[in-house]
Protein backbone atom coordinates (compact mmCIF):
# COMPACT_ATOMS: atom_id res chain seq x y z
CA UNK A 1 0.00 0.00 0.00
CA UNK A 2 1.82 3.01 -1.27
CA UNK A 3 1.36 6.71 0.74
CA UNK A 4 -1.47 8.52 -0.55
CA UNK A 5 -1.12 11.27 -2.95
CA UNK A 6 -4.32 13.16 -2.71
CA UNK A 7 -6.73 13.37 -0.23
CA UNK A 8 -8.88 11.01 -1.50
CA UNK A 9 -6.41 8.33 -1.89
CA UNK A 10 -6.56 8.93 2.27
CA UNK A 11 -10.04 8.48 2.53
CA UNK A 12 -10.21 5.60 -0.01
CA UNK A 13 -6.95 3.77 2.00
CA UNK A 14 -9.04 4.55 5.63
CA UNK A 15 -12.21 2.95 4.15
CA UNK A 16 -10.59 0.07 2.94
CA UNK A 17 -8.69 -0.50 5.82
CA UNK A 18 -11.81 -0.55 7.70
CA UNK A 19 -10.33 2.01 10.54
CA UNK A 20 -13.92 3.63 11.03
CA UNK A 21 -17.28 3.33 10.56
CA UNK A 22 -18.23 3.83 6.97
CA UNK A 23 -21.52 5.49 7.28
CA UNK A 24 -20.00 8.03 10.35
CA UNK A 25 -17.08 8.68 7.95
CA UNK A 26 -19.20 9.52 5.39
CA UNK A 27 -22.02 11.55 7.20
CA UNK A 28 -18.92 13.62 8.67
CA UNK A 29 -17.70 14.35 5.18
CA UNK A 30 -19.67 14.81 2.56
CA UNK A 31 -19.65 15.26 -1.22
CA UNK A 32 -20.15 19.01 -0.70
CA UNK A 33 -17.76 19.20 2.32
CA UNK A 34 -14.31 20.83 1.17
CA UNK A 35 -11.25 18.82 2.48
CA UNK A 36 -7.55 19.82 3.22
CA UNK A 37 -5.26 20.37 0.29
CA UNK A 38 -2.77 17.78 1.49
CA UNK A 39 -2.88 14.28 2.98
CA UNK A 40 -1.30 15.56 5.66
CA UNK A 41 -3.59 17.64 6.64
CA UNK A 42 -6.74 15.66 5.99
CA UNK A 43 -4.92 13.08 8.72
CA UNK A 44 -4.58 15.60 11.20
CA UNK A 45 -8.38 16.14 10.89
CA UNK A 46 -9.19 12.69 10.96
CA UNK A 47 -7.08 12.36 13.96
CA UNK A 48 -8.95 15.78 15.93
CA UNK A 49 -12.36 14.36 14.68
CA UNK A 50 -11.61 10.49 16.23
CA UNK A 51 -11.94 8.85 12.49
CA UNK A 52 -7.50 7.18 13.34
CA UNK A 53 -5.54 7.73 15.72
CA UNK A 54 -2.38 9.69 15.55
CA UNK A 55 -0.34 6.44 15.16
CA UNK A 56 -2.52 5.16 12.30
CA UNK A 57 -2.20 8.74 10.57
CA UNK A 58 1.36 8.37 10.81
CA UNK A 59 1.35 5.03 9.22
CA UNK A 60 -0.46 5.66 6.67
CA UNK A 61 1.07 8.97 5.29
CA UNK A 62 4.40 6.59 5.45
CA UNK A 63 2.67 4.16 3.30
CA UNK A 64 2.69 1.71 5.99
CA UNK A 65 -0.91 1.40 5.84
CA UNK A 66 -1.20 -2.59 5.19
CA UNK A 67 0.59 -3.11 8.47
CA UNK A 68 -2.60 -1.69 10.52
CA UNK A 69 -4.31 -4.72 9.34
CA UNK A 70 -3.84 -8.32 11.22
CA UNK A 71 -6.37 -10.21 10.49
CA UNK A 72 -9.47 -9.23 11.81
CA UNK A 73 -7.77 -6.77 14.15
CA UNK A 74 -6.40 -3.45 13.25
CA UNK A 75 -4.19 -1.94 15.02
CA UNK A 76 -4.72 0.96 17.46
CA UNK A 77 -1.48 2.53 19.33
CA UNK A 78 1.74 1.13 20.36
CA UNK A 79 1.82 -0.46 23.89
CA UNK A 80 5.25 -1.99 24.06
CA UNK A 81 7.91 -3.84 22.83
CA UNK A 82 9.18 -7.07 24.03
CA UNK A 83 12.58 -9.13 23.34
CA UNK A 84 11.01 -10.77 19.96
CA UNK A 85 7.71 -8.81 19.30
CA UNK A 86 5.87 -5.59 19.90
CA UNK A 87 2.54 -5.46 21.22
CA UNK A 88 -0.44 -2.93 20.31
CA UNK A 89 -3.83 -2.13 21.61
CA UNK A 90 -6.04 -3.43 18.54
CA UNK A 91 -9.56 -3.53 17.77
CA UNK A 92 -12.26 -6.74 16.19
CA UNK A 93 -13.35 -4.96 13.41
CA UNK A 94 -16.84 -6.65 13.70
CA UNK A 95 -17.26 -7.30 17.50
CA UNK A 96 -15.11 -3.73 18.18
CA UNK A 97 -13.75 -5.33 21.26
CA UNK A 98 -10.60 -3.67 22.42
CA UNK A 99 -7.35 -6.09 22.64
CA UNK A 100 -3.74 -6.26 23.05
CA UNK A 101 -2.00 -7.76 19.63
CA UNK A 102 1.70 -8.99 19.39
CA UNK A 103 3.43 -9.27 16.26
CA UNK A 104 6.31 -10.58 15.70
CA UNK A 105 9.08 -8.07 15.26
CA UNK A 106 11.32 -7.27 12.24
CA UNK A 107 13.44 -10.03 11.37
CA UNK A 108 12.32 -12.50 13.84
CA UNK A 109 9.63 -13.22 11.26
CA UNK A 110 11.92 -14.98 8.96
CA UNK A 111 13.76 -16.84 11.59
CA UNK A 112 12.71 -20.25 12.03
CA UNK A 113 13.43 -20.57 15.88
CA UNK A 114 12.21 -17.43 16.73
CA UNK A 115 8.71 -18.10 14.90
CA UNK A 116 8.88 -21.61 16.61
CA UNK A 117 9.65 -19.53 20.02
CA UNK A 118 6.29 -17.74 19.32
CA UNK A 119 3.97 -20.01 18.32
CA UNK A 120 5.27 -21.88 21.83
CA UNK A 121 4.04 -19.05 23.38
CA UNK A 122 1.04 -19.04 22.18
CA UNK A 123 0.37 -23.02 22.84
CA UNK A 124 0.92 -22.17 26.61
CA UNK A 125 -0.83 -19.25 26.85
CA UNK A 126 -3.82 -21.72 25.29
CA UNK A 127 -2.94 -24.18 27.88
CA UNK A 128 -3.41 -21.87 30.64
CA UNK A 129 -6.71 -20.60 31.92
CA UNK A 130 -6.23 -18.70 35.39
CA UNK A 131 -7.73 -15.42 36.54
CA UNK A 132 -4.33 -14.09 37.32
CA UNK A 133 -2.92 -14.97 33.64
CA UNK A 134 -3.64 -12.74 30.52
CA UNK A 135 -5.98 -14.82 28.37
CA UNK A 136 -5.04 -16.13 24.73
CA UNK A 137 -7.79 -15.29 22.24
CA UNK A 138 -6.56 -15.69 18.88
CA UNK A 139 -3.45 -16.59 16.76
CA UNK A 140 -2.27 -16.33 13.30
CA UNK A 141 -0.03 -15.18 10.55
CA UNK A 142 -0.93 -12.23 8.44
CA UNK A 143 1.73 -11.40 5.24
CA UNK A 144 3.77 -13.93 6.79
CA UNK A 145 3.89 -12.57 10.21
CA UNK A 146 2.66 -14.63 12.82
CA UNK A 147 0.86 -12.29 15.80
CA UNK A 148 -0.88 -13.43 18.73
CA UNK A 149 -4.12 -11.84 20.22
CA UNK A 150 -5.05 -11.39 24.14
CA UNK A 151 -7.06 -9.65 26.09
CA UNK A 152 -6.39 -5.97 26.57
CA UNK A 153 -5.56 -4.71 29.98
CA UNK A 154 -5.94 -0.92 31.31
CA UNK A 155 -3.35 -0.36 33.63
CA UNK A 156 0.87 -0.21 34.58
CA UNK A 157 3.30 -3.10 34.20
CA UNK A 158 4.86 -3.50 38.09
CA UNK A 159 7.97 -1.65 37.12
CA UNK A 160 6.34 1.44 35.47
CA UNK A 161 4.49 2.05 38.87
CA UNK A 162 8.03 0.89 40.33
CA UNK A 163 9.42 3.83 38.10
CA UNK A 164 7.13 6.28 39.16
CA UNK A 165 6.00 6.00 42.31
CA UNK A 166 8.88 4.26 44.45
CA UNK A 167 8.46 1.00 46.22
CA UNK A 168 5.19 -0.35 47.18
CA UNK A 169 3.55 -0.91 50.35
CA UNK A 170 4.29 -4.27 52.65
CA UNK A 171 0.27 -5.24 51.55
CA UNK A 172 0.29 -4.07 48.18
CA UNK A 173 3.58 -6.08 47.35
CA UNK A 174 2.56 -9.19 49.07
CA UNK A 175 -0.92 -8.65 46.92
CA UNK A 176 0.59 -8.41 43.96
CA UNK A 177 3.39 -11.36 44.92
CA UNK A 178 0.69 -13.36 45.96
CA UNK A 179 -1.25 -13.08 42.86
CA UNK A 180 1.64 -14.18 40.50
CA UNK A 181 2.43 -17.33 43.08
CA UNK A 182 -1.21 -18.39 42.10
CA UNK A 183 -0.31 -17.82 38.71
CA UNK A 184 2.82 -20.28 38.96
CA UNK A 185 0.75 -22.54 40.79
CA UNK A 186 -1.67 -23.08 38.07
CA UNK A 187 0.75 -23.36 35.47
CA UNK A 188 3.68 -25.24 37.41
CA UNK A 189 0.81 -28.08 37.58
CA UNK A 190 -0.13 -28.02 33.99
CA UNK A 191 3.76 -28.94 33.61
CA UNK A 192 4.61 -24.93 32.89
CA UNK A 193 7.63 -22.67 34.11
CA UNK A 194 7.82 -19.11 33.03
CA UNK A 195 11.51 -19.11 33.41
CA UNK A 196 11.15 -14.34 33.46
CA UNK A 197 9.21 -13.88 36.29
CA UNK A 198 10.07 -9.97 36.25
CA UNK A 199 8.26 -7.13 37.66
CA UNK A 200 8.27 -6.26 33.71
CA UNK A 201 5.94 -9.15 33.16
CA UNK A 202 3.62 -8.02 35.81
CA UNK A 203 0.25 -6.04 35.12
CA UNK A 204 -1.47 -3.80 37.54
CA UNK A 205 -4.79 -2.79 37.10
CA UNK A 206 -6.50 0.32 38.35
CA UNK A 207 -8.97 -1.99 40.27
CA UNK A 208 -6.65 -4.09 41.45
CA UNK A 209 -6.51 -6.71 39.14
CA UNK A 210 -2.72 -8.59 38.77
CA UNK A 211 -1.77 -10.44 35.63
CA UNK A 212 0.93 -12.32 34.90
CA UNK A 213 2.20 -11.41 31.01
CA UNK A 214 4.18 -13.10 28.37
CA UNK A 215 4.56 -17.11 27.98
CA UNK A 216 7.44 -16.08 25.55
CA UNK A 217 9.94 -18.08 27.68
CA UNK A 218 7.82 -20.65 29.04
CA UNK A 219 8.75 -24.20 29.00
CA UNK A 220 7.08 -27.73 29.28
CA UNK A 221 8.44 -29.62 31.86
CA UNK A 222 7.83 -32.57 30.42
CA UNK A 223 10.71 -32.79 28.11
CA UNK A 224 11.74 -32.32 24.42
CA UNK A 225 11.69 -28.63 24.60
CA UNK A 226 14.77 -27.46 22.91
CA UNK A 227 14.11 -24.47 21.33
CA UNK A 228 15.31 -22.08 23.95
CA UNK A 229 18.70 -23.77 23.86
CA UNK A 230 19.09 -23.53 19.98
CA UNK A 231 17.93 -20.21 19.87
CA UNK A 232 20.21 -19.02 22.63
CA UNK A 233 23.43 -21.67 21.64
CA UNK A 234 23.35 -22.57 25.73
CA UNK A 235 23.09 -19.22 26.40
CA UNK A 236 21.07 -18.51 29.66
CA UNK A 237 16.82 -17.01 29.17
CA UNK A 238 15.66 -14.43 31.17
CA UNK A 239 16.01 -11.35 32.67
CA UNK A 240 19.80 -11.16 34.79
CA UNK A 241 18.13 -8.94 38.00
CA UNK A 242 15.92 -12.09 38.53
CA UNK A 243 17.72 -15.11 37.00
CA UNK A 244 17.79 -18.41 39.60
CA UNK A 245 21.37 -19.58 40.33
CA UNK A 246 20.80 -22.75 37.69
CA UNK A 247 19.54 -20.29 35.08
CA UNK A 248 23.12 -18.63 35.33
CA UNK A 249 24.79 -21.72 34.59
CA UNK A 250 22.59 -23.24 32.46
CA UNK A 251 21.17 -26.03 34.70
CA UNK A 252 18.26 -27.67 35.38
CA UNK A 253 15.00 -25.89 35.44
CA UNK A 254 11.82 -26.20 36.96
CA UNK A 255 9.21 -24.86 38.81
CA UNK A 256 11.66 -23.31 42.33
CA UNK A 257 13.42 -21.35 39.74
CA UNK A 258 10.43 -19.21 38.74
CA UNK A 259 10.15 -19.41 43.08
CA UNK A 260 13.91 -18.11 43.13
CA UNK A 261 12.60 -15.02 40.23
CA UNK A 262 9.17 -14.24 41.87
CA UNK A 263 11.52 -13.81 45.63
CA UNK A 264 13.89 -11.20 43.63
CA UNK A 265 10.41 -9.56 42.23
CA UNK A 266 9.23 -9.08 45.73
CA UNK A 267 12.27 -7.91 46.92
CA UNK A 268 12.02 -5.23 44.19
CA UNK A 269 8.65 -4.28 44.87
CA UNK A 270 9.50 -3.59 48.17
CA UNK A 271 12.39 -2.01 48.30
CA UNK A 272 12.45 -0.38 44.68
CA UNK A 273 15.68 -1.82 43.32
CA UNK A 274 16.55 -5.31 42.39
CA UNK A 275 18.78 -7.75 44.77
CA UNK A 276 22.04 -7.29 42.90
CA UNK A 277 23.89 -4.37 41.26
CA UNK A 278 27.17 -3.93 39.49
CA UNK A 279 28.05 -5.44 36.08
CA UNK A 280 26.31 -7.96 34.40
CA UNK A 281 29.50 -10.70 35.16
CA UNK A 282 28.99 -9.65 38.79
CA UNK A 283 25.18 -9.63 39.23
CA UNK A 284 25.83 -13.58 37.75
CA UNK A 285 28.50 -14.24 40.18
CA UNK A 286 26.13 -13.19 43.28
CA UNK A 287 22.98 -14.95 41.78
CA UNK A 288 25.02 -17.92 42.15
CA UNK A 289 27.24 -17.41 45.44
CA UNK A 290 25.91 -14.51 47.37
CA UNK A 291 23.43 -14.95 50.41
CA UNK A 292 19.97 -13.17 49.27
CA UNK A 293 19.97 -9.38 50.70
CA UNK A 294 17.87 -8.36 53.00
CA UNK A 295 14.66 -5.91 52.53
CA UNK A 296 15.24 -4.42 55.63
CA UNK A 297 18.54 -2.94 54.63
CA UNK A 298 16.44 -0.61 52.18
CA UNK A 299 13.00 -0.75 53.49
CA UNK A 300 12.96 -0.80 57.15
CA UNK A 301 9.04 -1.10 56.96
CA UNK A 302 9.33 -4.98 55.78
CA UNK A 303 8.92 -7.21 58.89
CA UNK A 304 11.18 -9.89 59.28
CA UNK A 305 8.85 -12.50 58.71
CA UNK A 306 8.69 -11.56 55.20
CA UNK A 307 12.33 -10.61 54.96
CA UNK A 308 12.62 -15.06 56.34
CA UNK A 309 10.34 -15.75 53.22
CA UNK A 310 11.89 -13.53 50.98
CA UNK A 311 15.23 -15.05 51.81
CA UNK A 312 13.96 -18.70 51.10
CA UNK A 313 12.15 -17.70 47.95
CA UNK A 314 16.07 -16.94 46.78
CA UNK A 315 18.00 -19.89 48.25
CA UNK A 316 20.59 -20.56 46.11
CA UNK A 317 20.01 -24.45 46.37
CA UNK A 318 16.96 -25.15 44.74
CA UNK A 319 16.05 -27.85 47.33
CA UNK A 320 16.43 -24.88 50.08
CA UNK A 321 13.54 -22.61 48.40
CA UNK A 322 10.01 -23.41 48.93
CA UNK A 323 8.70 -26.37 46.65
CA UNK A 324 6.16 -24.83 45.00
CA UNK A 325 3.68 -21.93 44.92
CA UNK A 326 0.08 -22.38 46.42
CA UNK A 327 -3.51 -20.63 45.31
CA UNK A 328 -4.81 -18.08 47.16
CA UNK A 329 -5.73 -19.24 50.52
CA UNK A 330 -7.55 -16.80 53.40
CA UNK A 331 -4.51 -16.38 54.71
CA UNK A 332 -2.77 -15.16 51.37
CA UNK A 333 -5.74 -12.59 51.27
CA UNK A 334 -4.98 -10.59 54.66
CA UNK A 335 -1.79 -9.27 52.41
CA UNK A 336 0.70 -10.94 55.03
CA UNK A 337 2.45 -13.37 53.23
CA UNK A 338 2.36 -15.31 49.73
CA UNK A 339 1.56 -18.25 49.83
CA UNK A 340 4.32 -21.06 49.55
CA UNK A 341 4.54 -24.89 50.52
Amino acid sequence: MAAPSTTFELIEQVLSLGLCDPAKLSSQFPADRSLPDSPRELVQLLVDEGFCTRFQGKMLLAGKGRRLAVGKYRLVKPLGRGGMGSVYLGRHTTLRRQVAVKVLRGGSATDPLATARFEREARAAAALDHPNIVKLFDFGVCHGVPYLVMEYLPGKTAQHLLDTSGPMSVPGAVYVATAIASALAHAHARGFVHRDIKPFNVMVSPGGGVKLLDMGLARTLEGGDRLTEQANDGSFCGTIDYLSPEQCCGGLVDGRSDVYSLGATLFTLLTGRPPYSGSPAEKFAQHQNAPPPSAEQFAATVPGELVQVVGRMMAKRPIDRYRRARPWSKRSRSGVLPNFS
